[in-house]
């Protein structure tokens, strides 16, 4: 069995080459040893590969300078959005020039092209970019896929190119007078491909149009309207998409709303500012007792300051009940004409 200390001190908290290990004196048989870990053949590693991160990192060692991390491994290392339909346990996928040969590997699956990609290194690693990602994974996925999932990748894509979460201060604490741009116009306008807010949708849209035809691309040509700036979550998206979706107008997305004396009360996901109406989608942790106290207490300051408010679950966006219920809601609350909603989750 091997020890970490009979190995090079620099070998013993992450994954090395083989080749690089033999050249510092190590022995075949220490490298053999049943306490290492094989990511893929050439490569060794003390600690167990426990992420796509840890992965990529020990594939990156022995591929070829000419390749670059795509699709779904991609995705994972930008941190996009993944629609739980495509799963969790992936190969680690690749991507090589249409004139180069595939690469054949264990636990790697490889795929041409990448000259018509854009190629971004992060943390020393080459990735696609997040344009041509999101398109990838449409191209190879789309039968797996709805609109609604792309559009939730797309979300994801855009605020990762385009943050626009609030500034922290020095004590992490989000500072609130900077500007909170958002669209000012109608999405169905030319203008809408112009507007600053719409910076990263409009990266999506200039890597779709150079991608010519593609499996999927109706796919993508669907989704890429409803994509916006702004959203901070997947449920976000199936929460906005399935409200307008049922005829009620587009609402800001993440809106400071203020008290009369213009102090910040909340961020809301979902908001009506005319109307004075948020929609507000609460995850599992807002089950737990102390989050639900502090929503009743904000919910509070809300309708003294003389907003209301709308919660949304995960069964509201995930069921033809639950979306029909919920669009109901809010079109009650803003007196507006229903239509029922697409099943497209």
């Amino acid at each position: 069995m091997v020890r970490p200390g009979r190995l090079p001190s620099s070998f013993a908290h992450h994954a090395f080459k083989v080749a690089d290990a033999k050249a510092r004196g190590v022995s075949k048989r220490q490298l053999g040893g049943g306490k290492l870990t094989i990511p893929t053949r050439g490569v060794r590693s003390h600690q167990p590969l426990l992420g796509v991160a840890d992965r990529v990192t020990a594939f990156d060692l022995v591929l070829p300078e000419d390749v670059a991390f795509s699709h779904l491994t991609a995705a994972h290392m930008w941190g996009l959005a993944i629609p739980w339909t495509l799963g969790r346990e992936t190969p680690i996928e690749i991507m090589r020039g249409t004139n180069k040969a595939p690469i054949e590997r264990r636990g790697c699956q490889s795929h041409r092209g990448l000259e018509r990609r854009v190629i971004q290194v992060v943390d020393g690693v080459q990735l696609t970019s997040i344009a041509d990602t999101w398109l990838d994974i449409i191209e190879k996925y789309y039968r797996r896929l709805s609109v609604t999932d792309a559009v939730l990748i797309g979300d994801a894509a855009v605020e990762l190119l385009v943050r626009t979460r609030p500034v922290v201060d020095e004590l992490g604490k989000p500072r609130f007078d900077v500007p909170e741009p958002h669209p000012q116009v109608e999405p169905e306008s030319e203008l809408w491909w112009t507007d600053p807010v719409n910076a990263g949708i409009r990266i999506l849209r200039e890597r779709l149009l150079a991608r010519g035809r593609f499996r999927g691309k109706a796919m993508a040509v669907a989704a890429l309207p409803l994509i916006r700036a702004r959203v901070w979550s997947p449920m976000e998206t199936r929460s906005r998409l399935v409200i307008v979706g049922g005829n009620i107008p587009e609402p800001l997305l993440n809106a400071t709303v203020r008290d009369g004396r213009s102090t910040i009360i909340t961020i809301g996901d979902l908001v009506w500012r005319k109307q004075r109406l948020i929609g507000a989608y609460n995850g599992p942790t807002h089950e737990q007792e102390r989050a639900r106290v502090t929503d009743n207490d904000q919910r509070l300051l809300l309708e003294d300051a003389g907003w209301a408010l709308i919660e949304i679950y995960s069964k509201d966006v995930n069921t033809a009940k639950g979306c029909s219920a919920l669009i109901r809601r809010f079109g009650a609350a803003l007196n507006r004409p229903l239509r029922e909603p697409v099943a497209d989750w």
